[in-house]
């Protein structure tokens, strides 16, 4: 006996949609989707044995079985037929594997050469429970720190993003040598541990994970190698890194006790910021100089200037309000695409404030959004004299 199963297209087409996303282009059966089935529902799984996403349906079993199909061509067929109601049956002979494919209410119909499921790898479980939280504060805090993580594979640590998890809260953290990017938020936590997982794998659970308001729980395996983001019918297992994340509280406590801040709007600063680069030709010879001064007339004001490019001196300075300020004259020199990736990863709503001791030292960004903290360390671009 093998696969037999009504089910909808659109439902197999959105799961494959998801799928793609660890499926391994390659003549091996890694490059295929393995279709299982229980009593009330069809499995479908693809791997990449670093990560593995395994989705549940309900269907119409009528009988029980597995398969495995290379994912190019099954997907192609799927998408290719809309929102159908189609039968999936297992018509192998000896070991010819196959699955055919079919229409119930229409002509369409097409059988597809099987891979080996014996050689499928199996799924680790991880059945213990670390946390949960609110799949909107996880996509959110996830995309502020990922812009941060280094895409140098030679630095294989800074590459990772690390979820550390404990004290009844979560906080993500990337680094790449140049800039950290913190975020931070409260959670009922089950068990204490750290996350380490790259980057890359990690990113890809913005195409996985449903934005649907249900929480996102988190488990790990005993051995502490594996961990699993699952939702109601969505398991993403991924290998995690071997190693200890570099030590990041230090600097952000250090960085926390500034003399010298502002805030202001994170768009009205990113527009101000974007509209300097566009005039300029950015390099680390022409920093972005960001400067806050008092005006008799206008109160307090940051003047964003950039010496680069051959352009009139209007078209590289900004001046703009700040709504509020705390501290002597504060000068800073930055990478302007560095402070960029910081303010473009906030809301629209969001408020800033930027710190710094002097010209010399790193740059704080810090924002809070709801319950999530937002926190950002750029390294100065320092130049005497300027």
């Amino acid at each position: 006996m093998g696969i037999n199963v009504n089910i909808q297209s659109s439902v197999v087409s959105d799961s494959l949609r998801r799928i793609k996303n660890v499926i391994k282009e390659s003549d091996s059966v890694l490059s295929g989707v393995l279709i299982e089935t229980d009593e009330a529902s069809i499995s479908l799984r693809g791997t990449n044995i670093d990560s593995t996403l395994e989705i549940d349906l309900p269907a119409n079993i009528l009988e029980q079985g597995i398969a495995v199909i290379p994912y190019k061509p099954l997907n192609d067929y799927i998408n290719a037929l809309g929102n159908e109601k189609i039968n999936l049956k297992d018509v192998s002979k000896k070991n010819n594997y196959q699955l055919l494919i079919s229409e119930i209410e229409g002509e369409s119909k097409t059988k597809f050469n099987c891979l080996n499921h014996d050689d499928f790898p199996d799924t680790v479980k991880c059945d213990k429970l670390v946390c949960s939280m609110s799949i909107d504060n996880f996509l959110l805090m996830l995309k502020m720190v990922n812009k941060a993580a280094a895409k140098d594979i030679s630095r294989p640590m800074l590459s990772c993003i690390l979820l550390s998890i404990k004290d009844n809260s979560i906080t993500f953290a990337s680094m790449d040598g140049y800039r950290m990017h913190i975020s931070k938020s409260p959670i009922t936590t089950h068990t204490d541990c750290d996350l380490v997982i790259p980057a890359s794998v990690l990113i890809s659970l913005l195409g996985v994970l449903s934005s649907n308001g249900e929480d996102v729980s988190i488990y790990v395996n005993e051995r502490g190698t594996l961990a699993c983001f699952a939702q109601s019918n969505i398991r993403f297992t991924i290998r995690m890194f071997d190693g200890k994340y570099p030590a990041y509280q230090k600097l952000i406590d250090k960085s926390m006790a500034r003399t010298r801040a502002f805030t202001i709007g994170a768009p009205q600063m990113k527009s101000a910021v974007n509209k300097v680069t566009a005039a300029t030709k950015y390099d680390t010879k022409n920093p972005l100089q960001v400067t806050i001064m008092e005006s008799d007339d206008e109160g307090t004001m940051v003047q964003l200037y950039s010496r680069g490019g051959e352009v009139t001196e209007d078209s590289v300075n900004k001046v703009l309000a700040v709504n509020t300020f705390r501290g002597p004259e504060l000068v800073l020199q930055v990478s302007n695409n560095l402070l960029i990736d910081a303010l473009e990863v906030l809301p629209a709503d969001a408020v800033v404030e930027i710190s710094a001791e002097s010209v010399k030292s790193p740059i704080t960004i810090t924002a809070q959004i709801q319950d999530i903290s937002f926190i950002s360390v750029i390294m100065p671009v320092y130049q005497a004299g300027k």
